[in-house]
């Protein structure tokens, strides 16, 4: 992570690296936004992406399962893939952001 409790960021400021700390399926990152301190568990604020890339979706959770003590990918469904604007991803969707151009 390159932010800590208190801090404040902005659009395009880079937050954490995405990885793995265990038997987790694979690379993730989890993150919420709240407006005052809070556990991971607690409720977090609404908020939206200006625009994403939706690359693809994994199977249903029951499906997905089997693979978190084999390390083996995780099959992703590549049939709906489209830009996205002013949404927030859905539990089963994995997207790609655009890179932030240095300075920007």
């Amino acid at each position: 992570m390159t932010v800590h409790p208190g801090d404040q960021v902005g659009r395009g400021d880079h937050i954490a690296n995405v990885g793995s700390s265990g038997t987790t399926g694979g690379p993730h990152l989890h993150f919420q936004m709240t407006d005052r301190p809070s556990v991971v568990l607690a409720d977090g604020m609404p908020y939206v992406f200006d625009t994403f890339e939706l690359t693809g979706q994994t199977p249903p959770l029951a499906d997905v399962l089997r693979y978190y003590d084999t390390l083996e990918p995780i099959p992703i469904a590549t049939t709906r893939t489209e830009e996205r604007r002013d949404q927030l991803p859905l539990g089963r969707d994995v997207v790609a952001f655009a890179a932030i151009p240095p300075g920007r």
